[in-house]
């Protein structure tokens, strides 16, 4: 294989094109040589000993400007040399040919004509006799640099301008820490004043314990070392902080010290320090293994990334390559995906691959990539994840998909519960078993699916009856419940049976009840093991899962079985039905109709299903019913009712047209129709009508007699009631002026006579017991007599007439009584509206004497917008209202006097009452007044 190298004594062999190798040069090593130089950030130039070159590498055609194919055979003199020197040829050649390299600085063109300053080093190639046959020169750009030195000199003379500006405390001390000089940040920092910094040494300001532990290095700074160190220095106050500072000799015997205050990056180094140790916890702790590569190499690796691998120290794979922890046929893959990222190149940051364990087997994984630069360094970070039981379950649930296809499909349910079976079987590896067992209506059980059990045993299970002591599937059948027997031979439940699944090398078993929507038990799903265990928490999680599917599976079919039953008694049900029954569909041709439909038309049923709706109908009635069957079949219920003309004549139809919708599209696929021939029914319906229009004008003109005859009624009951309240007056005046007059001269006359009889005896006893009878009686006449027309009602108005009558009944009666008639205001009612107030007044109190067994009673009178008010309410023992006419509350004028009364003038009564709740009475009287007030 061809070589090369530069420098002093180092041979290559010799290639004759330095980019191009010969033919027994490998291409690896070609593009490995390629792609090295071109990764060097400075331009490469290689030239023949004439001075052509002969390789151009890709930063040299960034720095000069000229292209590979524009460079390859050009003098470089001629390219990028803008000025000849021939001294400085020689010396370089002279230089080479001694075997040395040359480094030096030139002024270089680009393409475009611009010149910069460059540095170069030019080293010889040698082939396999040692002989020079080309030169190898490497060039940068060092403007800057030049621009860097120029500055540099041109700020030496601002020097100590900026000393006194600068950020850090800058100061000069003599080898004893004397201060000779300082700037103001200095002072600033310490908090001293110049001049009293000025007469301190610079041990004054280094905690003691800390000088002891590392004293200042004089001699190592006289020696001419730069010292750099942090340390703590103490302020004026006595506080402390960290600094860091650096030491030079400057002039003999005068150090120069930076002071710099790092408490804030001290600070941040102790957060990064903590942040660090909670990382390195976290990655401890993390569920997800942890890997970090360098170069293919492990550098580190967390603890769930050993236990994923089944390895228990990290020196097992730290230093290790990657390819060590992935599957063979991954190996390349993977590999690539790091070189890419390695060379800035897109690549996965996330992907699966088959990774090895220690022991050798394999795992699925997933990985989580990401790169990282630090101190010049590429690292890529990999977060993996075990994705084995994942990708079990992926395998799983696309198993459960290609079953439910087969459902949808209509594929045979033994095919269906066949497939799951299988799946299982494929699961374990050939470790199990599996048996679909269905419950029949009887209770017992049938064989469903198992294809790996011979007939025999099969037979021998057939209508084993469910019982939660018998087997595995039985119990789990009856029970309803998951049923694990991990030893056959050992278990009860299989007495008598046992033989059967342990000739076949069966010893454990595991059933899972299959259970419909509803909840009750379509069969089981059972596995068995050739070895004594339970089944392990996957397998359980696959068994589930497929019984859900077996489930569907087996709904699906007694579902189809209960339609069919069910088209059948539907086509019972609708010939039944005495109306036209019908499915049309897009295409406006029967595909369905009942039994009067033919009999209707006269036709067969067979003869008018597939047949267009005009062929049945006649055209003159399709064309009738046409804008209906477009409505339905757009997706809108139609019901309408109209004379169609029929081909066998017209009828007065009333029609509904449902729309039937594809369960997948959505789109409408036809429509039902509900045909019924009402002409009986609508001619009945118009003699009805006629009817109930004669009806309603005998009524109308009986309403109008009988309005007359409530007006005649109530004026008759105005003057009864007019009557009354005139002879209550001449009664209450013939009482008060004749009957009053003369009890009052019987009073007069027995007063005369018990003054003629001697006080003590037993007739003056007797005649005083008379006149207090007497006075009684004249009392009692003057109530009676007030109580049937009060002079004060017509005289003052209502409320003076309720305060007397209500502060003379309270008195008479002995029941505490409230008067309210503040709101009511001066003005007077209508006086059949205040005699009306003042019966209903009358009876109410009446009542809770008689009746209420009450201990006070409160009255309110008030005005609203819409008329009078009138409440009386009291404690008493109440009644329910709905027996005021049985109970004998309502004696006298009654509630319903008290009605009566008011609706002659338009008002209203209400009652409020419960047992033991009181009595409430509500009047009111409308009026026509404007602007009232509440």
């Amino acid at each position: 294989m061809s070589r090369f190298s530069a420098g002093s004594g180092i041979k290559a062999e010799r290639s004759r094109e330095f980019a191009y190798p010969r033919a027994e040069l490998a291409p690896e090593t070609t593009n490995f040589q390629s792609q090295l130089l071109n990764a060097i950030e400075q331009a490469v130039v290689v030239t023949d000993l004439s001075g052509r070159i002969i390789y151009w590498n890709r930063f040299a055609e960034r720095l000069y400007g000229w292209s590979l194919a524009e460079a390859i055979g050009r003098r470089v003199i001629e390219l990028i040399m803008p000025v000849l020197n021939t001294a400085a040829t020689d010396e370089i050649m002279n230089q080479l040919r001694r075997g040395q390299s040359w480094t030096g600085e030139f002024v270089v063109r680009r393409k475009d004509g611009t010149e910069f300053p460059a540095e170069v080093v030019d080293s010889p190639l040698y082939d396999d006799e040692g002989k020079l046959f080309g030169i190898v020169g490497v060039s940068r750009d060092i403007s800057e640099r030049k621009r860097a030195e120029d500055f540099l000199r041109e700020s030496e003379h601002k020097y100590r301008m900026l000393i006194e500006q600068a950020s850090d405390g800058i100061h000069t001390y003599d080898a004893s820490g004397k201060f000779l000089d300082t700037n103001s940040k200095l002072c600033e920092m310490l908090g001293y004043t110049c001049e009293e910094l000025m007469r301190l040494n610079v041990k004054d300001l280094i905690p003691p314990e800390d000088l002891a532990d590392n004293p200042i290095r004089y001699e190592a700074l006289l020696a001419g070392e730069t010292l750099l160190k942090e340390r703590r220095l103490r302020r004026k106050d006595g506080s402390l902080f960290y600094a860091e500072i650096s030491g030079k000799l400057i002039q003999p015997n005068v150090i120069q010290g930076i002071v710099r205050d790092i408490t804030e990056r001290k600070n941040a180094e102790q957060k990064l320090k903590r942040s660090e140790e909670r990382l390195r916890t976290i990655l401890a702790a993390s569920h997800d293994g942890i890997l970090v590569e360098d170069g293919e190499r492990i550098v580190y690796i967390n603890k769930s990334y050993l236990e994923l691998f089944g390895f228990e120290h990290p020196e097992e794979l730290i230093g290790e390559r990657v390819a060590e922890i992935v599957a063979p046929e991954d190996v390349d893959r993977v590999l690539n995906y790091g070189k890419r990222r390695l060379l800035g190149q897109e690549a996965p940051a996330k992907y699966e691959f088959k990774g090895r364990r220690k022991d050798g087997t394999s795992i699925d994984v997933e990985a989580s990539v990401s790169t990282s630069e630090s101190a010049g360094s590429t690292y890529i970070t990999t977060f993996l994840r075990d994705i084995s039981e994942r990708k079990r379950l992926e395998t799983l649930l696309e198993a459960q998909k290609v079953a439910l296809e087969m459902v949808v499909q209509g594929a045979p349910l033994g095919t269906i519960l066949s497939y799951l079976t299988e799946v299982v079987e494929k699961q374990s590896d050939g470790t199990a078993v599996a048996s679909i067992l269905l419950l029949d209506e009887d209770g017992c059980l049938r064989n469903g699916a198992s294809p790996s059990l011979p007939d025999d045993y099969l037979q021998a299970i057939d209508g084993l009856k469910a019982d939660i002591d018998v087997g595995t599937c039985a119990s789990a059948a009856a029970s309803g419940e998951v049923i694990v027997t991990a030893d056959i031979a050992a278990d009860p439940k299989w007495n008598g049976i046992a033989h059967l699944p342990l000739n076949l090398g069966l010893v454990a078993a595991w059933a899972l009840p299959i259970v419909a929507r509803d909840g009750h038990v379509l069969g089981t799903f059972g596995t068995y093991f050739r070895e004594r265990r339970e089944p392990t928490a996957f397998e359980r999680q696959v068994v589930e899962i497929l019984a859900r599917t077996a489930a569907l599976a087996i709904e699906q079919k007694e579902a189809e079985e209960s339609l069919r039953s069910s088209e059948n008694q539907l086509r019972l049900v609708t010939d039944a039905i005495p109306m036209l029954v019908s499915f049309v569909d897009s295409d406006h041709r029967y595909r369905f109709v009942n039994r009067a439909y033919s009999e209707w038309f006269a036709r067969r049923r067979e003869d008018v299903t597939g047949k267009h709706l005009s062929e049945v109908l006649g055209e003159a009635a399709y064309e009738s019913v046409l804008p209906e069957i477009e409505k339905a079949l757009s997706g809108e219920e139609v019901t309408f009712e109209r004379v169609v003309p029929y081909r066998t004549g017209k009828r007065f139809a009333r029609a509904n047209y449902i729309p039937q919708f594809d369960a997948a599209t959505g789109r409408v696929i036809g429509f039902h129709a509900f045909v019924q021939d009402v002409s009986a029914q609508r001619e009945a319906e118009e003699a009805l009508h006629r009817s109930k229009l004669e009806l309603e004008a005998r009524v109308k003109e009986r309403t109008r007699a009988l309005e007359k005859a409530t007006a005649d009624r109530v004026a008759i009951l105005r003057q009864l009631v007019n009557a009354q309240e005139d002879e209550r007056q001449r009664i209450a005046r013939d009482l008060h002026d004749e009957l009053g007059q003369k009890m009052m001269a019987l009073r007069l006359k027995l007063a005369a006579i018990q003054k003629t009889c001697a006080p003590g005896k037993n007739t003056y006893e007797q005649i005083d017991e008379v006149r207090q009878f007497a006075r009684q009686l004249d009392a009692d006449i003057d109530f009676l007599a007030w109580r049937f027309r009060p002079a004060v009602l017509d005289d003052l108005g209502l409320v003076a007439a309720l305060d007397q009558y209500i502060g003379q009944w309270s008195a008479h009666f002995g029941i505490a009584s409230d008067f309210d008639a503040k709101r009511f205001g001066n003005r007077r009612l209508d006086p059949e509206c205040e005699t009306a107030f003042y019966r209903i007044t009358q009876e109410a109190l009446n009542n809770v004497y008689k009746h209420a067994r009450a201990t006070s009673v409160s009255i309110f009178l008030g005005r609203k917008k819409s008329g009078a008010v009138l409440i009386v309410e009291d404690d008493g023992v109440g009644f329910e209202p709905d027996e005021e006419n049985s109970n004998g509350a309502a004696a006298g004028m009654g509630l319903k006097g008290m009605r009566e009364r008011l609706a002659l003038i338009g008002g209203t009564l209400e009652i409020e009452s419960a047992t033991g709740e009181g009595t409430t009475v509500y009047a009111t009287v409308p009026f026509g007044l404007e602007n009232e007030d509440e």
